[in-house]
Protein backbone atom coordinates (compact mmCIF):
# COMPACT_ATOMS: atom_id res chain seq x y z
CA UNK A 1 0.00 0.00 0.00
CA UNK A 2 1.12 3.34 -0.43
CA UNK A 3 0.06 6.50 0.41
CA UNK A 4 0.76 10.27 -0.83
CA UNK A 5 -0.66 13.21 0.96
CA UNK A 6 -0.89 17.35 -0.70
CA UNK A 7 -1.36 19.83 1.94
CA UNK A 8 -1.33 23.58 1.45
CA UNK A 9 2.26 23.05 3.31
CA UNK A 10 4.25 20.44 3.97
CA UNK A 11 3.32 20.68 7.42
CA UNK A 12 -0.44 20.36 6.53
CA UNK A 13 0.40 17.44 4.38
CA UNK A 14 2.37 15.90 7.19
CA UNK A 15 -0.36 16.30 9.60
CA UNK A 16 -2.69 14.50 7.39
CA UNK A 17 -0.50 11.45 6.75
CA UNK A 18 -0.22 11.09 10.32
CA UNK A 19 -4.11 11.36 10.89
CA UNK A 20 -4.24 8.56 7.68
CA UNK A 21 -1.61 6.49 9.79
CA UNK A 22 -3.44 6.76 12.82
CA UNK A 23 -6.35 5.63 11.64
CA UNK A 24 -5.52 2.79 9.34
CA UNK A 25 -3.43 1.55 12.48
CA UNK A 26 -6.09 1.60 14.70
CA UNK A 27 -8.47 -0.03 11.80
CA UNK A 28 -6.17 -3.03 11.29
CA UNK A 29 -5.23 -4.20 15.17
CA UNK A 30 -5.43 -7.73 15.48
CA UNK A 31 -8.02 -7.58 17.94
CA UNK A 32 -10.79 -5.59 15.74
CA UNK A 33 -12.71 -8.31 14.12
CA UNK A 34 -15.88 -6.76 13.49
CA UNK A 35 -16.40 -7.37 9.59
CA UNK A 36 -20.11 -7.09 9.75
CA UNK A 37 -19.90 -4.73 6.82
CA UNK A 38 -19.00 -7.53 4.73
CA UNK A 39 -21.07 -9.64 5.55
CA UNK A 40 -23.08 -9.44 2.25
CA UNK A 41 -20.11 -9.22 -0.24
CA UNK A 42 -17.79 -11.66 -2.02
CA UNK A 43 -14.88 -10.53 -2.28
CA UNK A 44 -13.26 -11.43 -5.83
CA UNK A 45 -10.71 -14.29 -6.34
CA UNK A 46 -8.28 -14.51 -9.22
CA UNK A 47 -5.81 -17.27 -9.64
CA UNK A 48 -2.83 -16.73 -11.82
CA UNK A 49 -2.67 -20.11 -13.32
CA UNK A 50 0.20 -19.74 -15.88
CA UNK A 51 2.97 -19.70 -12.80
Amino acid sequence: MGLTSIGDSPQQAQDIYNKVIKVLDQETRSDNHDFSAFSGYSFPVAWDEHN
